[in-house]
């Protein structure tokens, strides 16, 4: 209250704080023009929610709009306000809304400098309960000259000029950050304006409260169900968080900023991309919320730091405040991580990177195959046996053919050895690179039908002679491996992979097919307590073998010898033995 009474005389209002902004930066007012015309557009949203009951604009219009959600009567109206005053601007030159199928290219005689993306009126589905609702923006600059097309409005979140929201809740607030904090204005409906309320809002670091539909449980990602049951029975004897979800991305974000917690709407089965819209929902409201001090990311990327593809491109989302997030914005995919060793040895040239990320296309694939193996058909045998004399599955046929083609896609192979092909299969001339890949495809692949984990095992080496590949390529000790590794296909899908500088554990994430790192460095234990031998052939092994099995099926019986002891590593032992039946004679 300033010292004349009740009424301050000298408040900020949105437009005044905007046109400081603007001479600070030495800006041309056409940002400021820009977004008085918003706020215009909100303003008359604003008194449209307010009286929408009495003016029969609840309801649904018939039809539903590109993203899939039924328009809403108010949507329609909304959304051509937003259209009809942006443009009136002089300011915009390409639109991108929720409701429309393609941008909008503002005609040549109107057009401005920026691109504006919007959700006219988020949370429209719970417009007849009078639900709290809004509209988010978010402002980018035009960076190409030419005629404006949409690929311009393809830009990420860092590229940001301004993004806010405006929330019809019981009063109307605009929250904006034009890349110097944030600030939240009140609409006064008296005059008309909208009034300065909350400078340089920050987060909390921590909350108690975390928003999410949680009726979607059972299609969650196994990362998210462990995340929110810590935050229902935290370990630490702390108290619980409290669960608040309203429904519309702009009430429960802002509850999220005024009181610090999390907000999530992540990726799940029937979502595998996430549900909400990058460019106007995602990128705006991660703006805000990374101006206020807090974190927003897909759960393994920063929001912001995400190159679109398409317009209605979708994301997860988490965020909030950052010590409430819980997910790692600077995960270690597997791609990254073979990058990050290829620049540490000189000389590097990427074409074993090109070759490992090759190869981890095709396991996706083969994961994906294995897991639906038995609703496509693809279980059962082929009705012949490869050249090591095994019978050859569906599936075999499947991961064989998807690792040669994508190796030799890679433009990084010369030549292969695969267990299911009797001859060597050399690279097309056109795509020859300096590697030689041994593998095979599906290892374990009598297993496939009882749905017993199989896998993928790989080594990688580098050519040593000139002239046409030949089978003398491939016939490298162990010791010339420049990279081996397997994919494990059991509960989850596993990559083991070393380049020679100890073994690292790669899990795919499902929600955005990833290998992410998950162990570094793995050892294994001096000693361990388990052997892994198949017994059936017993009559058959060597007796240096029965007498090794003797020692450690009977321990007090057999003491073992120093020599037996040193010859069990890591948690036990693995054996293939020898046996007389394929004995060479």
């Amino acid at each position: 209250m300033s010292e004349q009474g009740a009424f301050d005389t000298n408040v900020v209002t949105l437009t005044r704080f905007v046109l400081e902004e603007g001479k600070r930066a030495k800006g041309t007012g056409e940002l400021t023009t820009l977004l008085n015309s918003l706020c215009t557009a909100v303003k008359a949203i604003s008194t449209a929610v307010r009286k929408a009951g009495i003016a029969h604009l609840y309801g649904i219009a018939g039809h539903t709009n590109v993203t899939g959600d039924q328009v809403k009567k108010l949507d329609i109206l909304s959304n051509d306000l937003v259209i009809n005053m942006l443009k009136a601007s002089f300011s915009s030159c390409i639109l991108v809304s929720e409701e429309n199928e393609n941008a909008i290219i503002v005609e040549p005689e109107s057009r401005g400098k920026y691109i504006v993306c919007f959700d006219p009126l988020d949370g429209s589905s719970n417009i007849d309960c009078l639900v709290s609702i809004g509209t988010i923006f978010a402002i980018y600059k035009k960076t190409t000259d030419g005629e404006p097309c949409e690929q311009d409005a393809l830009q990420p979140g860092r590229d940001l000029v301004a993004a806010g929201y405006a929330l019809y809740g019981t009063a109307t607030m605009m929250v904006l950050s034009t890349g110097q904090g944030v600030n939240c204005f009140m609409l006064d409906p008296a005059i008309g304006e909208f009034i300065l309320v909350d400078r340089d809002v920050k987060m909390k670091r921590r909350g108690n409260i975390y928003s999410l539909n949680e009726g979607y449980a059972k299609y969650f990602n196994p990362a998210i169900t462990e995340y929110v049951n810590k935050k229902k029975f935290p370990q630490d004897g702390s108290a619980p968080y409290g669960s608040r979800h309203v429904g519309s991305m702009v009430a429960d974000v802002h509850r999220t900023l005024m009181y610090g917690g999390v907000f999530l709407y992540p990726a799940n089965v029937k979502s595998p991309d996430g549900k909400l819209r990058l460019l106007y929902e995602c990128n705006p409201m991660a703006y805000i919320m990374v101006q206020a001090g807090g974190l927003a990311t897909t759960g393994t990327q920063n929001i912001l730091d995400i190159q679109p593809s398409n317009i209605h491109e979708r994301a997860p989302v988490v965020m909030g405040s950052p010590d409430d997030s819980g997910f790692d914005t600077d995960v270690w995919t597997l791609t990254r991580f073979i990058m990050e060793t290829g620049r540490q040895a000189k000389g590097a040239t990427g074409e074993l990177t090109q070759l490992i990320n090759s190869m981890l296309t095709a396991i996706k694939a083969i994961s994906s195959a294995v897991r639906k193996a038995g609703l496509v058909h693809l279980q059962g045998l082929a009705g012949s046996v490869n050249v090591t004399g095994d019978d050859v599955k569906k599936l075999d046929v499947l991961s064989n053919k998807l690792v040669i083609n994508m190796l030799q896609a890679s433009y990084s192979t010369c030549c292969m050895v695969s267990e299911e092909n009797e001859e060597l299969i050399v690279t097309p001339k056109e795509k020859r690179g300096k590697y030689v890949v041994c593998f095979d495809p599906l290892d374990g692949s009598s297993n496939i039908d009882c749905l017993a984990s199989i896998g993928t095992i790989f080594a990688i080496y580098k050519r040593t002679s000139e002239g046409e590949p030949t089978l003398q390529d491939a016939l490298q000790p162990g010791r010339q491996v420049v990279c081996a590794g397997y994919a494990l296909y059991g509960s989850a899908t596993l990559v083991a992979l070393s380049t020679g500088a100890g073994l690292n554990f790669f899990m795919l994430d499902p929600a955005i097919g990833e290998f992410i790192l998950t162990e570094r460095n793995v050892k294994m234990k001096p000693k361990g307590k388990i052997y892994s031998l198949n017994e059936g052939y017993a009559k058959y092994f060597h007796p240096s073998v029965n007498e090794y099995l003797k020692h450690k099926k009977y321990p007090e019986l057999y003491p073992p010898s120093p020599e037996s002891n040193q010859s069990d590593s890591g948690q036990g032992c693995y054996g293939h033995s020898s046996q007389e039946e394929d004995t060479p004679r």
